[in-house]
């Protein structure tokens, strides 16, 4: 849009105390309509901006109706692109991670996710459409997936772009990527310790040396093949029967290696004194100093100063932004300390604020200790206004409070010799103002303005105003009313 908007100019510091209340709700409905105050939404439109904004075109100048027309735009029903970055990571709970990156064309709709049992394209079927770059796939209710992983099968994911136009373009690529959800942590690692414990190289190595006696011990190595088809090693330490030891074994298709300790820990050589181990596994927890994961699962964390990018919930929904940005419903802390905040809604049980800027609020019920507002003058928002010979309008106040009544009547003199006066009052809730005068020469008309404040109960009350002149000959052809209720 190329209008520009104005601000008017500051009310003068002579103006009248009673009118500085009008001249307020007057700048601000002409400021709030050219957009320079309040919500940006609210401002009014002109003919400029229905121009400039490609809505409208100008009539041809012979066209006897002139104004505008509206614009013709022309639909773009071009194919969108194949999506790139996408990527399908499975996670806890049942749920699968679908990201990718942000579509690069303009009338970009949303995003078709797509899902199939197959590696094949023809066989999918939509699963969900997302207008972000981020969907969580729930292939299993959560309790399901936590008392039988097995039935946490995997599937194909693809995506494609649609258009604002309800055009769709290609799948991000013509093979699918494959992702499954991960089982329960405790039940993968139930699994996985009873194949290990089963192990040839286990059993071996858990093989007591001593069957009899105390206060014994022995070092035992073996090695042994047998016809080729597997080869094993091992070293043991027996004290009293407390076997521990390493060993390795390779049967040709599994090799493994295995530690048998309380205590095993990696330390670097030459480093003496209370230098830090670099990993240590004690009583059955790992210890580690420092640590680069590319790739991890992590089902439950307690977590001190961390740098993160994407963090998910437990239901699978995005806690962070695509930037890598903590959202801030999921922000709950005793205390929190910002430097810079926006927000488009909040909802604040207490607040102590120590310097604000508010260009518009709205406020139920407000507890002020000391208040200091430009002008020496708060209003309420209630004003009413009329038209007519002596128009009446009715306005309500809920507490006590005072009105401001202004009236301006129009009067005519036909006919008579002289100068005679019109004078002109505003009335409300029973109670006169003073009267306003003014001159009229014969075949003149002219205008009187008076207004007056008054102090009124709570209810609904009356307001209208007056007219008198001195020559019967004399009419009164307009009169207009302003009223507003005004606290001090």
């Amino acid at each position: 849009m190329t209008s520009t908007r104005k601000t008017l100019p500051p009310v003068p510091v002579k103006a009248p105390t009673e009118l500085r209340p009008l001249f307020a709700a007057m700048a601000e409905i002409i400021e709030t309509g050219e957009g320079v105050r309040g919500d940006p939404l609210d401002r009014k439109l002109t003919l400029r901006d229905l121009l400039d904004g490609g809505i409208a075109n100008l009539r041809t100048p012979g066209n006897a109706n002139g104004g505008l027309t509206p614009a013709k735009t022309a639909i773009d029903r071009s194919a969108p692109p194949p999506p790139s970055g996408f990527s399908a990571d499975g996670s806890f709970f049942g749920m699968v991670n679908l990201t990718w990156d942000a579509p690069k064309y303009s009338n970009h709709a949303y995003t078709n996710i797509y899902r199939s049992e197959t590696d094949n394209f023809a066989n999918a079927q939509i699963v969900g459409r997302e207008v972000g770059m981020f969907y969580s796939d729930k292939i299993r209710d959560d309790a399901i997936a936590i008392q039988d992983p097995t039935l946490l099968k995997g599937y194909y994911y693809w995506i494609t772009f649609v258009s604002t136009s309800d055009v769709e373009g290609p799948p991000n690529s013509a093979k699918g990527t494959f992702a499954q959800p991960i089982p329960d942590a405790a039940y993968l690692l139930s699994q996985l310790s009873g194949k290990v414990n089963s192990s040839t190289l286990s059993q071996d190595l858990n093989t007591q040396i001593n069957q009899i006696g105390s206060n014994t011990s022995a070092i035992s190595a073996q090695q042994k093949t047998i016809n080729g088809l597997s080869a094993e090693y091992s070293l043991r330490l027996d004290v009293n029967g407390y076997v521990m030891g390493f060993g390795a074994y390779n049967n040709g298709s599994t090799a493994d290696f295995a530690v048998l300790a309380d205590r095993f820990w990696i330390a670097r050589p030459g480093v003496k004194g209370s230098a830090v181990n670099p990993f240590m596994v004690i009583d059955g927890k790992v210890y580690i100093d420092s640590a680069f994961i590319r790739d991890a699962s992590i089902q439950e964390g307690k977590l001190g100063p961390i740098t993160f990018g994407k963090i998910f919930d437990t239901a699978g929904n995005p806690v962070t932004t695509v930037g890598g940005k903590l959202k801030a419903n999921y922000i709950e802390v005793d205390q929190l300390t910002a430097l810079l905040a926006q927000l488009q809604y909040a909802y604040i049980d207490t607040a102590n604020i120590k310097d604000m800027a508010v260009s518009s609020a709205k406020i139920g019920n407000a507890a002020v200790d000391t208040l200091k507002i430009a002008g020496n003058a708060v209003t309420v928002p209630l004003g009413m206004t009329g038209y007519g010979s002596i128009p009446t309008v009715y306005l309500t106040l809920n507490e006590p409070g005072l009105v401001f009544v202004m009236v301006m009547a129009n009067c005519l003199a036909p006919g008579d010799t002289g100068v005679a006066s019109f004078f002109v009052r505003a009335t409300a809730g029973g109670q006169d103002g003073p009267e306003v005068g003014v001159s009229i020469p014969k075949d003149f008309s002219s205008s009187a303005v008076a207004f007056a404040t008054f102090w009124l109960p709570a209810g609904t009350h009356a307001c209208s105003g007056a007219t008198r002149f001195d020559l019967s000959t004399r009419v009164v052809t307009t009169t207009g009313i302003f009223v507003m209720g005004i606290k001090r």
